[in-house]
């Protein structure tokens, strides 16, 4: 039997620069000015405002998620009642599980430990992989949307990741009679006019390279951010955008199996995304199975499809006490 996939946005909030949420933040709308999309036919260079770029969005693990939380439920009340969901985690390493089936050459290690009867997921980071150097991307995202005038921004406007927007999902895998419910955020890009959530990136890959070794992990992204469409800027060596082009996320599966189908030579990257929910859902419920009580914890290891598991302290998931104080 397949895995069912129930994919909900339960809110959203805006994750201001000193890492406090503000419920009900959205994204800034996607500029869709005609002359942005299809082949460029003027510079866009994603160097100019990046001079001085720092990642000051690294390190919100859990801070700004952990402010939604208690800003949005009574103290007191029981914290998986508050989130009605077994696990709490973010977007990348719900990623990392169901693509593991594919990405051969990934090696990570993922922490879970049991707090509340909630069970917390955390990527251990490796020193030096931390901070992200470039700001280009943020540039390109910076680019295609409107500021708080809808109004376009400066090409030489220095670009920052200090606040976003995030959605808070609520993510329901059913197999046979048992449900996993994960509770975690995805960032926001932008949003159209329509109302649809955009993911908004960067390749430097043509499009027929980007279906063969880059669609799998862009669609996984906004299919769990529930995503509508992806707008993808194809850049060269020098970080200039050369064409911008809209890829609705429902339709990612069926042109790669287009391309095979022309291409039989693709046959080695073709991939499923029942496939990838079933690897989920096994990991999933694996660290279900492993963690009955409160303070347990263990460590995941991925290393391409081949994910193991072994006991591990309970400290450095869940920074703050005060988060699992309140809700007691």
């Amino acid at each position: 039997m397949t895995v069912v996939v129930d994919i909900k946005r339960v809110g959203t909030y805006y994750k201001n620069a000193d890492r406090t949420a503000t419920p009900g933040g959205l994204p800034n709308f996607l500029n869709e000015d005609k002359r942005l999309y299809g082949v460029l036919r003027f510079e866009m260079d994603l160097k100019k405002g990046c001079e001085n770029f720092k990642d000051e969005g690294y390190g919100d693990v859990f801070v700004s998620f952990f402010d939604y939380i208690k800003k949005t439920n009574k103290q007191g009340t029981p914290l998986k009642e508050a989130i009605n969901a077994d696990f709490i985690s973010n977007r990348r390493i719900l990623m990392i599980f169901a693509e593991s089936p594919y990405f051969h050459n990934r090696s990570t290690t993922i922490k879970a430990v049991r707090k509340n009867g909630v069970i917390f997921l955390r990527e251990q980071k490796t020193e030096g992989a931390e901070l992200n150097p470039y700001g280009c991307g943020f540039k390109f995202e910076q680019n295609m949307t409107l500021n708080s005038n809808k109004e376009p921004f400066d090409e030489n406007e220095p670009v920052s990741n200090a606040d976003c927007s995030k959605s808070v999902m609520r993510t329901t895998l059913t197999k046979e009679e048992e449900k996993i419910r994960v509770f975690y955020t995805a960032e926001m890009d932008a949003i159209d006019q329509q109302g649809n959530y955009v993911e908004i990136n960067t390749t430097k890959a043509p499009y027929h390279l980007w279906l063969k070794f880059q669609s799998l992990h862009h669609y996984l992204q906004s299919y769990l951010g529930s995503v509508a469409y992806i707008v993808r800027g194809q850049i060269d060596e020098d970080k200039i955008v050369k064409r911008v082009d809209r890829t609705w996320t429902h339709t990612i599966p069926k042109k790669v199996e287009e391309a095979i189908q022309q291409d039989p030579r693709w046959k080695g990257k073709k991939w499923n995304t029942n496939d990838c929910m079933e690897k989920l859902f096994e990991v999933l419920q694996n660290i279900k199975n492993e963690l009955r009580y409160d303070d347990d914890a263990i460590m995941i290891h991925v290393r391409g499809n081949d994910i193991d598991y072994e006991e591990a302290d309970n400290r450095n998931v869940v920074d703050d006490p005060r988060f699992l104080e309140y809700f007691e």
